[in-house]
């Protein structure tokens, strides 16, 4: 009852704020205008909100229910999206495509200048990590400087085994297997491709 009118609340606050850009999904929409319209500030508290309560729905089913409060705080949801329990979402720029499947415990941290693009039919173990964001390399009094961003896209059909890492800039061709472990950095992978290793390599 609690997650029902916790996702009712934010899917209303958000179509109020947003609904003259709803087609784009606020992507696209100048950062400027998402402050003036309040639009960013909503979307991430019903981003926030719903972090928390999925700690507590059932590890499956509810699936519809997540789709729809994913698709309100403005991410890209396809049709028949499994998100598991604890499957946590930063800022809102990240699609999936149909049929995907992620995790529970995997966490997704996208930004503005760092979009995620997962395709269809990915499966996304337990526990991994994207994360587009980093920083520049700073003086040695701080090492991690100006904040940057670098798109990620996972092809469609891919695997990410358990725990693995993928960062900014890593372009995932279709059909490939990550394994368990791997940290997948910046650069362009094949399709059909075992990406493996710290860092990871094709192999």
């Amino acid at each position: 009852m609690i997650a029902f009118a916790s996702v009712t609340l934010s899917a209303l606050l958000t179509f109020r704020v947003c609904r003259g850009c709803r087609s784009g999904l606020c992507w696209g929409v100048g950062e400027s205008q998402l402050s003036t319209s309040g639009c960013s500030v909503l979307m991430s508290i019903a981003l926030a909100i719903y972090n928390g309560v999925n700690l507590f729905l059932p590890y499956r089913g509810v699936f519809n229910l997540r789709r729809v409060w994913l698709r309100s705080c403005g991410l890209q949801v396809g049709a028949e999206v499994r998100v598991a329990t604890g499957a946590r979402f930063y800022d809102r720029f990240i699609s999936i495509g149909k049929g995907t499947w992620i995790g529970p415990e995997t966490s997704i941290l996208s930004s503005a200048e760092g979009p995620i693009c997962i395709g269809a039919r990915v499966d996304i173990g337990p526990g991994c990590l994207l994360v587009s964001g980093s920083h520049a390399l700073g003086p040695r009094e701080r090492r991690a400087g100006a904040g940057n961003g670098r798109a990620i896209m996972i092809g469609d059909g891919t695997w990410l085994g358990a725990r693995s890492v993928i960062l900014g800039g890593a372009q995932i061709g279709p059909g490939c297997v990550v394994a368990a472990g791997a940290v997948v950095t910046e650069g362009d992978y094949s399709r059909d491709m075992l990406i493996a290793g710290v860092p990871a390599r094709q192999k």
